[in-house]
């Protein structure tokens, strides 16, 4: 599918305007993890959410539900993308 590049300066990191990642797919904090550069500059494969369906975007859960979003939830350092805190 495709993401955007986000922003860490901003909270949320994205918006419906951030920079378009077109083929991205593997989700990445913008700011820690295992290779935030690769999120925020031009590796092809690491990226931000892209809020596309009326400023929101689809996000799959490992215990298989899916959930449309809005930005809120994607900012640097975000529990939402660390599996010891849970998304809390």
């Amino acid at each position: 599918d495709s993401g955007t590049r986000p922003d860490p300066r901003k909270n949320p990191a994205v918006t419906p305007s951030s920079f378009p990642k077109l083929g991205a797919w593997m989700l990445g904090d913008p700011q820690t993890g295992d290779c935030p550069s690769c999120v925020i500059g031009d590796n092809p494969n690491w990226c931000g959410p892209q809020l596309r369906h009326n400023g929101r975007s689809n996000n799959g859960f490992a215990d298989g539900h899916v959930e449309s979003m809005k930005g809120f939830w994607y900012y640097t350092n975000t529990p939402w993308l660390d599996p010891a805190s849970g998304g809390q």
